[in-house]
């Protein structure tokens, strides 16, 4: 039972799976972005979709991961206004690295030379895949900023073995001076919202 543990109060903003958006950030978060009218957002559910919300960008290219039951769930990864690419399998970053190096460069008017990559990627509509690069490209680094999903994006699903990897729920459960209600209470909140960050409906 949820409310049968304890509680004094929480912060004034509580930032979870179904707020993943910029609207709440801090003020100086806003001012450090301020003038970077583009975005790349990494993530590894429908959930992130959001993660630029409230900002002022122009133009978001989506760069998701889709690890897990691929066969059910890609129709709505790769539905119109999800994911612009996805790496499956628990890949790696190649399907976005090449964007990323290139606009790093001098000149990354070359982005038609970006360098194909053997990761198994899917792009639902090539075209405005290329439509959105080339704007990034256009604007230039300076008018871009990231934002990225952790758990599951930055690190990787599964280990060599097979095994699920820890997330960072599992790195807090581990700490010693986590009372064992607390673990229940996270083990709790996470069967039963993880489910429906990866696939809200």
């Amino acid at each position: 039972d949820l409310h049968s543990f304890p509680t004094r109060r929480s912060s004034d903003l509580i930032l979870h799976p179904f707020n993943k958006s910029m609207k709440d950030a801090p003020a100086h978060l806003h001012e450090f972005i301020s003038g970077r009218n583009n975005a790349i957002i990494m993530g590894d559910g429908l959930g992130d979709l959001t993660m630029a919300d409230g900002t002022k960008a122009k133009e978001v290219l989506k760069f998701g991961f889709l690890n897990e039951r691929i066969d059910e769930r890609l129709t709505k990864y790769t539905a119109q206004g999800a994911w612009d690419r996805l790496a499956l399998n628990d890949e790696s970053f190649d399907g976005i690295l090449g964007v990323c190096q290139t606009l790093c460069t001098v000149n990354p008017s070359h982005v038609l030379n970006l360098p194909r990559t053997a990761t198994p990627c899917v792009t639902p509509n090539p075209t405005r895949w290329a439509q959105k690069v080339k704007h990034l490209m256009e604007a230039g680094k300076d008018k871009m900023f990231f934002v990225i999903d952790f758990d599951r994006t930055i690190t990787k699903c599964f280990l060599e073995n097979g095994e699920k990897s820890l997330d960072s729920h599992d790195t807090m459960a581990s700490i010693p001076k986590v009372t064992w209600q607390c673990k229940k209470m996270m083990e709790i909140l996470m069967d039963k919202y993880y489910p429906i960050e990866t696939d809200p409906v």
